[in-house]
C-alpha cells in the first residue's frame, strides 16, 4: 500500500530540527509506520482519516527515536537545555509521538504491541569432538 502521509505531514507535527534530517530517513520511517498501520491497525472501527493519523503520529516517533538524544526542556534567560537519551522497553510510549499514536488507535492493537513478548536468551552448546 502506498504511504497515507509526507515528509511534511511528519514535520507539521515534529518538534525538532528537520533540516538535519535526510529525506532518505524520513521515508524510511514513513515506510516503516505505513507498514505497522497496515498490518495492525487495520480495523473496520477505524477510518481511512484516523489511519492516516496514526500513520503520521507513528513516523514521528521512529523519527524521534532516531535519534542519539531528546530535547526534554528548555530555558532561555540562562540558556539551559535538558536532554534525556532513548530508553529500550519503553516502546511507543518513550515518545509524546508514539503515545499520540496509541491514544488515535482507539482499536488498541497499538497499544497491544509487544504484549506478551519474552526476553530472548541463547544457551550455546559445547558438543564433545568424537561423539
Amino acid at each position: 500500500m502506498a504511504n497515507r502521509v509526507t515528509h511534511s505531514e511528519v514535520y507539521e507535527i515534529f518538534h525538532y530540527d528537520t533540516t538535519k534530517i535526510a529525506s532518505s530517513e524520513v521515508t524510511a520511517v514513513i515506510t516503516t509506520a505505513n507498514a505497522i498501520v497496515t498490518a495492525v491497525c487495520t480495523s473496520s472501527v477505524l477510518s481511512t482519516a484516523i489511519l492516516k493519523e496514526i500513520e503520521r503520529w507513528l513516523a514521528a516517533h521512529f523519527l524521534s527515536v532516531g535519534l542519539e538524544s531528546r530535547l526534554v526542556s528548555q530555558s532561555a534567560g540562562g540558556a539551559s537545555d535538558s536532554y534525556e537519551t532513548n530508553k529500550t522497553g519503553m516502546g511507543l510510549k518513550l515518545t509524546r509521538y508514539g503515545q499520540q499514536a496509541c491514544v488515535l488507535d482507539i482499536s488498541g492493537a497499538l497499544s497491544r504491541l509487544g504484549e506478551g513478548a519474552k526476553e530472548a536468551t541463547m544457551e550455546l552448546m559445547n558438543p564433545t569432538v568424537g561423539d
